[in-house]
């Protein structure tokens, strides 16, 4: 572009030395620039002309290209605080619930507003997998070689726990854990009376009995992992002063390491009626043997 202007400059002074006898007023001026700047593009300039309109279109481009790619990278800067939000919140109740149990503050984390106890496991479980997929993978690669290095060893085989209700529980929604507060025998430290469900340290083939009593319609079963395994229902008479009713079950199954079992109603809502006077509801277990007996 400048090279251009410089030639319109230097034929417009060679055209007014080679005539200077001509009046050079403004409509002449303006004759003349106009004379030199047809003869440049009838002398081939006019493709430099082409050339710098699409340059300019090309720049114009790249501009429209670097916004819409910032408008992509804020986007997803925004979808990874959401994300890191997310996680954050699951960190959060995840350490409030373990300083809880740290106080031992029984009242508060049965309080938790938790529908299930496998919910909150499942959601634990998930956060992990996805946070810390690698870290996950590695130890249960440890584990296994663990496993296959030393196949004779095995850990203590000393599992059992029986609990029962110091309350009576109203108004049980269907889907809600019976949480048995009240511990009597932990070994292996599986039972949590916070959350109302055994985890299996091992796996292997365990006992699990559980009673309750009601003075309502209730449905009550046995899940593993939220898996049905065996009802029980509490049916009261009517018609007679007594409509108080008892029911319970009793089970073998195998259950692998870290799978969650516990007691709870379905189906419609019901009642667990107990006291510490009283212990009408109660739920125990323990390990008959290992998977891999030593």
């Amino acid at each position: 572009m400048n090279m251009f202007i410089t030639k319109v400059i230097l034929l417009a002074i060679v055209t007014c030395a080679s005539g200077a006898s001509v009046n050079l007023d403004s409509s002449n001026l303006q004759a003349i620039v106009t004379e030199v700047v047809r003869n440049i593009l009838s002398d081939g300039h006019s493709g430099e002309n082409i050339k710098t309109v699409a340059l300019l279109k090309e720049i114009n481009e790249l501009k429209n290209q670097h916004i819409r790619l910032e408008q992509r990278i804020d986007m997803l800067e925004q979808e990874q605080r959401d994300k890191d939000t997310n996680i954050c919140s699951l960190q959060n109740n995840m350490n409030t619930l373990v300083e809880m149990i740290a106080r031992n503050d029984s009242i508060r984390a049965q309080n938790l507003t938790i529908h299930t106890s496998h919910e909150l496991l499942n959601k634990c479980r998930a956060w992990k997998s996805n946070v810390f997929p690698t870290e996950n993978s590695r130890i249960e690669t440890l584990q296994r070689k663990k496993r296959e290095v030393i196949p004779t060893q095995a850990p203590a085989r000393r599992i059992a726990f029986s609990a029962y209700l110091t309350h009576t529980h109203s108004g049980l929604s269907p889907g809600q854990a019976i949480k048995f507060d009240h511990v009597l025998l932990n070994e292996g430290h599986g039972y949590n009376p916070y959350l109302g469900d055994f985890v299996a340290p091992i796996s292997g083939t365990y006992l699990f009995t559980f009673h309750f009593h009601s003075r309502v319609h209730t449905f009550v079963r046995l899940t593993v992992d939220g898996v049905n395994i065996v009802d029980a229902v509490a049916n009261p008479h009517t018609g007679t002063h007594d409509k108080e009713s008892m029911s319970g079950n009793t089970v073998i199954i195998h259950v692998g390491i870290g799978q969650a079992v516990l007691v709870e109603v379905y189906d419609v809502s019901g009642e667990a009626a107990s006291s510490d006077k009283y212990r009408l509801c109660s739920f125990s277990g323990f390990l008959l043997y290992p998977e891999n007996p030593s």
